[in-house]
């Protein structure tokens, strides 16, 4: 059984036809899980995810360390098909439950990127080149950068979820300064970025974060090349994503200019 938990799944995962996909699988269909769980663009807006544990998906504890999100049997799958962040101001408390899960659930848990999520490792580009224009300002560098992505709020959502979170007054400077960190590696955002992919199949249904045409069927960024077989296909770019995103680490570590083709679909 499949739960849909937002009311524009559809539109951004791919239900591929049984008699197309066969044809593009070129192989048997892999069982379905009994229980699948997906939930897609929460956008740091925790209403939605209190409807899946209103709906049983889930449930929902508090700990010392913060509010805890667990499956409510021992065999559901959930995959979170991208855009976690920037439209709330619950976007540190999802990832860090998100995060949680997947850590514990490793292989029940999958992270689809949203443009939301590769949105914020163009940050990581731009970095260099607003610490020239703005010094070590960081409430200008992230209020040009998130101006330039048409995120008016989110550095205002970060400032009023950190102040309630450490239960003291911040000022856009230090909201800033953290937003940098998290963006960086080592840091949550990066993380929850880190433990994504690009698509999942599962059974015959295709995930994605977006859409999936006969024109981009099996092309993998920066190749002619088509691959024909689907499997093939979102394992050769579950690996290019990665690839692509080993080398923004490395380059965010050294210094050295940021420029990847992931960058520019976010």
């Amino acid at each position: 059984m499949i739960r849909p938990l937002w009311k524009f799944l559809i539109t951004l995962s791919v239900v591929l036809s049984p008699v197309h996909l066969r044809a593009r699988l070129a192989v048997a269909l892999e069982p379905f899980p009994d229980r699948l769980i997906v939930l897609t663009d929460l956008e740091g807006r925790q209403a939605n995810l209190n409807i899946a544990i209103d709906n049983g998906d889930f449930e929902l504890s508090t700990t010392e360390s913060g509010p805890r999100l667990d499956f409510t049997d021992s065999h559901s799958e959930f995959i979170f098909a991208g855009d976690l962040f920037d439209r709330g101001k619950d976007s540190i408390k999802l990832r860090r439950m998100l995060l949680d899960l997947k850590k514990r659930y490793p292989e029940r848990v999958t992270f689809l990127w949203g443009n939301r999520e590769i949105n914020k490792l163009t940050l990581l580009r731009d970095l260099p080149r607003l610490r020239q224009e703005f010094g070590n300002d960081s409430h200008k560098i992230v209020q040009s950068w998130a101006e330039a992505q048409g995120l008016t709020q989110v550095l205002s959502y970060h400032q009023l979820e950190l102040s309630e979170q450490l239960s003291r007054p911040l000022t856009l400077a230090e909201a800033a300064t953290d937003f940098i960190k998290q963006v960086q590696p080592g840091g949550e955002i990066f993380e929850f970025i880190r433990l994504g992919q690009i698509g999942k199949i599962v059974g015959n249904t295709l995930f994605v974060h977006g859409g999936v045409t006969d024109r981009n069927f099996g092309e993998i960024p920066g190749s002619s090349h088509k691959i024909p077989n689907a499997r093939n296909w979102i394992e050769r770019l579950n690996s290019w994503g990665q690839s692509q995103l080993n080398a923004i680490e490395t380059s965010a570590k050294s210094g050295l200019p940021l420029n990847t083709l992931l960058l520019t679909y976010g």
